[in-house]
C-alpha cells in the first residue's frame, strides 16, 4: 500500500515537474546565463527538492516564482529590442511579440498575451497608448512616428531621432501647388514586377504634414477584366518610401462601373514643412500574364479629395479638388521586359538667359538632364546631340563640347559645317546605369572666339530617337524603350549685358465714381546691373519702338485696349547724360545698377463696350555697348519668353468710355 501511495503521489506530481522542467528550460532560451543561474540557484539554496520531498505545493510555489521571473526576463528583453518594422493588423513575429510585452508591461491589456499575432487587442491597446501619449492619429497603427517614441522610452534605445522627426506641436498648416508627375506617364509594368504608374508632387505649407489615406481608383475601359488578372498588389510611397499596400482582394469593386477603389488608412508619410514630396502609386504584376490580356490599357486615378493630410495640431483636410489620372498596361516579359530609359530634364538645367563671354574657352552649360535605367542595367554607348544657333553658325560660337556625369567626361569637337545646326555625337561611351539608378549628365559648349556676335543664342537637345543603348541581355534598346526628352533654352552670348531683376508689378484702376473704371495705373520695376562692361540706356520717352528701352505693349483686353502717357522714374548708380533733352541717355558701369519703375496708363478706346481685363507687358528691354546716338544704345534686344512673362503686371477690369 505504502508502495502503491508513493507511487501515486509521484504521479499526480509529474504534470508539475514536467511544467517546472519546461519553464526553466524556456528562462534559458530567454537568456542562457540568468536561466542557468536562476536554476543553479534553485538547486544550491534548496529550493528544487529530491522527489520524496518535493509536494503539490511546493511546486506550484516554484511554477510562480518562475513564472515572475519569466514576467521580468520578456520585459528587459522588450526594452532592449530596436523596432524597424511598421506593424498593423495580421502582421506577425519577433517585433509583435516584443511590441504586445512593451504594452503588457505599461499597464495596457491584452487578454491574449503576447502571442506575436497583432490583432484587434494588440491594436485597441495600442491605440489607447498612442492617445494617453499624446502620438496622432491614435489607431493602433505601429508607423514611424510611434516606433521613434517607443523605442526612445525604452533602456540605451538607438539613437534618437531629431526634433523634425517628431509629429508634435499646435502648429497648423496645409498641402499646396499640386502637379502631377510628368514622368510617369503610360508605362509598362512587367510580369511579377513592381512599378510606379502614378504621382503628384506638392508642398506642405506653414506647418509639417502627415499623410493619412490615400484612395485609388483603378478601371478598364478597353473590355471587363478582373483586375487580379494583371496586379496583386497596390503600394503608395513618399518620396520613394512605402507608407502603405494592400492586396487586389482588399479592394471594393463597383460592378455598375466596373470600378476597384483602395483605400489606404492610417498611413503616417510626413512632408516637412516647405518641402516639395512627391506620393507615388505603384502596382505589382501578376507572376504569369495570359497572353490574351498582354497590354490591355488600364486607368488609375487619385480622385478628387482622394488625398487626406493632418497637421500637427490635428486638424485635417483633403486634397486636391482636381483627380489626377493615368494609363498603363501589363505586358510579358518577352515583349516589355519592364524596360525603360527614362530622360528628363534636371533641375540644374539653366533657363534660358544671357552669358558672358569674353575670352575663347570659355565654358557654357547647355543642358542638364538625368538618365534612370527602369527594368534591366542598361549600358549606354551613344548620345548625339542637336545644336542649334541663332544669329550665328554654330561653330562660331562654340568649337567644342564637354559631357559630364559622375567624375568622368568626354570630348568631341565642333565641325566647321558653316551652318546653323549640327548634331555633336559622343560615341563609345560604355556607361552602365544600374536598374533603378539615374545619372545626371551636363553638356558643356566652350566659346570658339572672344568677341562673340552680340544676342546670338545656341540651345541643344537631346536626340532621344538616336541613342545607342543596350539592356543587360545585350538587346539593343527600341524606341519604345526610351521616354521622355531632354531639350535646352536658348543661351544668349554677350560680351557685355545687363543683368535683370524683376522688383515689383501692379496695377490700380482710377476712381470713376460710381461707374466702373475706365483706366488703371500699371507699373512695372526693373533692376538692371551692367556686366561684362558698361552699358547705355535711351532715357527719354520715345514713341519710336526702335528708340525705346523699354518696350511696351498691353497684356490680356484685346485690340481695343492701348497705352497712353507711360513715364519712368530711375534710381541707383549710374550717370545721365543730355539731361532733359530729347537724346537723354544713361550709362551704367560695370558692376553698377539702375532701377527704373514704369508707369503706364491702360484703357479702352471706342471700339467695343464690353468690359475686359487689361495689363502692362514689357515686351522687350534694349541696350547698347556704344553711346553714339539713340539707335546704338538700343541695338540690342532682350526679349525671350520666360523674361517677357515676368515684365507683366497684373490685371484690371475696364469699361469703355461711354
Amino acid at each position: 500500500m505504502e508502495e502503491h501511495a508513493r507511487i501515486s503521489g509521484e504521479s499526480l506530481l509529474m504534470p508539475y515537474k514536467s511544467t517546472l522542467t519546461i519553464m526553466t528550460a524556456f528562462i534559458q532560451s530567454l537568456s542562457k546565463p540568468v536561466g542557468v543561474f536562476l536554476v543553479a540557484a534553485l538547486l544550491i539554496g534548496g529550493t528544487a527538492l529530491p522527489a520524496k520531498a518535493q509536494t503539490l505545493e511546493s511546486l506550484q510555489a516554484q511554477i510562480q516564482a518562475l513564472l515572475a521571473q519569466i514576467a521580468a526576463l520578456q520585459g528587459n528583453i522588450s526594452a532592449s529590442v530596436t523596432f524597424t518594422r511598421d506593424l498593423t493588423i495580421g502582421a506577425t513575429g519577433s517585433e509583435v511579440t516584443a511590441l504586445q510585452n512593451f504594452l503588457i508591461g505599461q499597464g495596457y491589456t491584452i487578454p491574449a498575451g503576447a502571442t506575436g499575432y497583432f490583432g484587434v487587442q494588440t491594436q485597441s491597446a495600442l491605440a489607447a497608448y498612442q492617445a494617453a501619449h499624446g502620438i496622432v492619429p491614435s489607431v493602433g497603427y505601429f508607423g514611424p512616428i510611434t516606433r521613434a517614441h517607443v523605442n526612445n522610452q525604452q533602456p540605451n534605445p538607438s539613437p534618437s531621432p531629431s526634433d523634425d522627426d517628431f509629429f508634435s506641436g499646435n502648429d497648423e498648416g496645409y498641402l499646396d501647388d499640386f502637379e502631377q508627375m510628368s514622368s510617369l506617364s503610360n508605362e509598362e509594368v512587367g510580369e511579377d514586377d513592381t512599378e510606379e504608374v502614378l504621382g503628384v508632387e506638392f508642398t506642405a505649407e506653414d506647418a509639417d504634414q502627415m499623410i493619412t489615406r490615400v484612395s485609388v481608383n483603378f478601371s478598364n475601359p478597353t473590355g471587363n477584366d478582373d483586375l487580379d488578372e494583371f496586379i496583386t498588389e497596390v503600394h503608395v510611397l513618399l518620396d520613394g518610401k512605402e507608407i502603405g499596400s494592400m492586396d487586389v482582394d482588399e479592394a471594393s469593386h463597383n460592378r455598375n462601373s466596373d470600378t476597384y477603389s483602395f483605400r489606404f488608412t492610417n498611413l503616417e508619410g510626413i512632408v516637412e514643412e516647405n518641402d516639395t514630396a512627391e506620393l507615388t502609386i505603384a502596382v505589382t504584376a501578376v507572376r504569369n500574364l495570359d497572353s490574351g490580356d498582354e497590354g490591355d490599357g488600364w486607368t488609375i486615378t487619385i480622385p478628387q479629395n482622394g488625398i487626406r493630410a493632418v497637421s500637427p495640431n490635428g486638424v485635417d483636410d483633403t486634397y486636391d479638388s482636381s483627380a489626377y489620372t493615368e494609363t498603363f498596361t501589363v505586358e510579358t516579359f518577352a515583349s516589355a521586359s519592364n524596360l525603360e530609359l527614362n530622360i528628363t530634364l534636371d533641375d540644374d538645367n539653366p533657363e534660358e538667359g544671357v552669358v558672358i563671354v569674353d575670352n575663347e574657352g570659355d565654358t557654357i552649360d547647355l543642358l542638364v538632364f538625368e538618365v534612370k535605367a527602369d527594368g534591366s542595367d542598361i549600358t549606354l554607348y551613344d548620345l548625339p546631340f542637336l545644336l542649334t544657333a541663332t544669329g550665328a553658325d554654330v561653330e562660331d560660337m562654340v568649337n567644342k563640347l564637354t559631357l559630364r556625369w559622375g567624375n568622368s567626361s568626354q570630348k568631341e569637337n565642333v565641325l566647321n559645317s558653316n551652318a546653323t545646326t549640327q548634331t555633336v555625337t559622343f560615341d563609345d561611351l560604355d556607361i552602365e546605369i544600374e536598374d533603378g539608378d539615374s545619372l545626371v549628365f551636363t553638356l558643356v559648349g566652350e566659346s570658339a572666339t572672344s568677341s562673340p556676335y552680340g544676342g546670338a543664342s545656341l540651345k541643344a537637345d537631346l536626340t532621344v530617337g538616336s541613342i545607342d543603348a543596350e539592356d543587360r541581355t545585350g538587346e539593343e534598346l527600341t524606341s519604345g524603350d526610351i521616354d521622355g526628352t531632354a531639350n535646352g533654352d536658348a543661351q544668349h552670348f554677350f560680351e557685355v549685358t545687363p543683368e535683370i531683376e524683376v522688383i515689383s508689378t501692379s496695377i490700380s484702376a482710377i476712381d470713376n465714381g460710381t461707374s466702373a473704371p475706365e483706366s488703371a495705373v500699371a507699373k512695372i520695376k526693373v533692376k538692371l546691373t551692367a556686366r561684362g562692361g558698361a552699358i547705355f540706356l535711351n532715357g527719354d520717352d520715345e514713341t519710336t519702338a526702335a528708340d525705346e528701352f523699354f518696350v511696351l505693349g498691353v497684356s490680356g483686353g484685346n485690340a481695343s485696349t492701348s497705352i497712353s502717357s507711360w513715364t519712368h522714374t530711375v534710381s541707383g548708380n549710374y550717370t545721365t547724360f543730355n539731361s532733359g533733352s530729347d537724346n537723354e541717355y544713361y550709362r551704367v558701369n560695370e558692376g553698377r545698377s539702375i532701377t527704373v519703375e514704369i508707369t503706364g496708363i491702360v484703357y479702352q478706346d471706342t471700339v467695343t463696350t464690353n468690359t475686359v481685363l487689361a495689363g502692362m507687358k514689357g515686351t522687350a528691354i534694349q541696350f547698347g555697348t556704344d553711346a553714339t546716338d539713340q539707335t546704338t544704345r538700343s541695338a540690342y534686344s532682350l526679349d525671350w519668353n520666360d523674361l517677357i512673362d515676368r515684365l507683366v503686371s497684373p490685371h484690371a477690369p475696364l469699361v469703355n468710355p461711354s
